[in-house]
Formats: structure tokens, C-alpha cells, sequence
């Protein structure tokens, strides 16, 4: 899922320019809804699902969230949709806000499912079940509630731009042009569009700021995705379940809300 993700952010993020923030929000959480949708019906029909590979169906959740764009273009289409409705001087506040908000979501909702699991059920599937509802209502949400950020105005002003830059790069490289590329050069072109917003943090020159600023991102992202192992090993050291696992991940949540919405601003 996470390289699936870093190829096409970028591409989603393309997307979301020409078609709206909206949208793009919509098809990332399709990607959560459809991976705990696979959880439930493996768990549900493991015995029928034998074979068409058993458990390693699940995979196919991962992948449908990695192609649409799982968190990192949810991330990217709420940090622009903030961007394109906040004046400049106010969007790092505004960041740190949503930010903050998210982490309240992360404490909250390990929280809820601890309390779920302890005092009502102790069928870890309903959490999967309620987190399918939320995705939908998120969805329905972002299609049909939450105002488009992005104005016809701008799209057009982009589009123009777009097809200008288009037809002066097929006037100074006419073999470009799609009726006189083969086949495979089609396919390179489109694989390269993929791959396109990578080169964003390539070093221009003397300029490693990017370069340096992707490169601490990474090292940020690569602790963050450490946590499974961090409670496998809480799991088989400690004996945790999945009450205490939630009641870790709310602290955590809970601690860096407050850094974002209290301490920073």
C-alpha cells in the first residue's frame, strides 16, 4: 500500500486541480472503506473463501487503498482544500488546526473501540463494521455536503495553462505528439506521469531545500509506520489486547493533539 501510495499521490494530486478537492477526498476514503470491507468478509467467509486463496485475499485491500491514494492524498486533498479557503497569512495556524483535529480523531477513536471491545462485544469485527460506516458517512460527506473548494474559475485559468504548456512542448517536440508515438512510448509517457511529481524533490541546482524537507518527511512517516511493530511486541512481551493496544494509541493521540491545537499556535 505505501508504495502503491507514493506512486500516486502525486497523480491524484493532479486530479485534484482539475476535477476538485471534493472528489479526491471521496476516492481516498473509498480506499479505507473497501480495505475494512475485505477484513469483514474474510473474516466472515474464511471457509468459502479457500479457493480463491484464503486469507490472501486481504491483499486486495492494501492495494485498491494504495491505488486510490490512501492517507498521503486524503492528507493532500484536505491540505489544499485548506489552502485554496484560507488567506496566506493564516494557513500555517490553520494547518496546525487540522492537524490537531486529526489527532483528536486518532484518540478518539482507539478510545471508542477499547470501551466497544471491554463493556459490550468482544467480536473485534463490529469495530471494523462501525469504521466501514464512518468511511461511508465521510464519503456522502465530501460528495454531497462539503462545498467544492476549488471554483470553475480557477479550473478554467489551470486548464488554459495546462494546454498552453502542452502545445509549446509539442511545438519544440513534435515526435511527442500521441498520432506519432508507438504503443510502448504511450506507455512510458503515462508511467512517467506517475512518477512526474517524485522529481518535485530532486535538488534544483544549489537547492536542496526540497530535497531536505522530503527527505525529514520520510524519516517523520518512517517512525509512524513502526507502530505495528511496536505493538506486536507490546502484544507478545506484555500480553496486551486490543483494549490496552487502544488505550496506547489515545495517549498518543491525545498528547500530540494538544502539542498541535495548545502549545504551537
Amino acid at each position: 500500500m505505501g508504495t502503491l501510495s507514493a506512486l500516486t499521490t502525486g497523480w491524484w494530486g493532479g486530479i485534484s486541480d482539475r476535477l476538485g478537492r471534493t472528489k479526491v477526498m471521496a476516492v481516498g476514503l473509498l480506499g479505507y472503506l473497501f480495505t475494512d470491507f475485505m477484513f469483514i468478509i474474510v473474516a466472515r467467509n474464511a471457509r468459502w473463501l479457500v479457493p480463491f486463496g484464503g486469507h490472501n485475499i486481504l491483499i486486495l485491500g492494501p492495494i485498491m487503498e494504495g491505488l486510490a491514494g490512501g492517507f498521503s492524498t486524503v492528507t493532500a486533498a484536505v491540505n489544499s482544500y485548506v489552502s485554496d479557503v484560507t488567506a496566506h497569512g493564516s494557513r500555517s495556524n490553520a494547518f496546525s488546526t487540522m492537524q490537531g483535529i486529526l489527532f483528536i480523531g486518532v484518540a478518539a477513536g482507539p478510545a471508542f473501540s477499547s470501551i466497544l471491545l471491554k463493556w459490550t462485544t468482544s467480536d473485534i469485527l463490529v469495530i471494523f463494521t462501525v469504521s466501514v460506516l464512518v468511511s461511508l458517512v465521510n464519503i456522502i460527506y465530501a460528495i454531497f455536503i462539503l462545498p467544492e473548494s476549488l471554483t470553475d474559475e480557477i479550473r478554467e485559468e489551470r486548464d488554459r495553462k495546462r494546454k498552453a504548456e502542452r502545445e509549446e512542448h509539442l511545438a519544440t517536440h513534435p515526435s511527442h505528439a500521441a498520432p506519432h508515438q508507438s504503443w510502448w512510448a504511450r506507455i512510458k509517457a503515462r508511467l512517467a506521469d506517475l512518477v512526474e511529481p517524485v522529481a518535485l524533490f530532486l535538488p534544483h541546482g544549489n537547492d536542496w531545500r526540497l530535497t531536505l524537507v522530503g527527505i525529514a518527511f520520510f524519516a517523520c512517516f518512517l517512525t509512524v509506520g513502526l507502530y505495528p511493530l511496536k505493538l506486536l511486541y507490546a502484544e507478545h512481551r506484555f500480553g496486551w489486547t486490543s483494549v490496552e493496544m487502544g488505550s496506547y494509541l489515545t495517549i498518543i493521540g491525545s498528547l500530540r493533539a494538544a502539542h498541535l491545537l495548545v502549545i504551537i499556535p
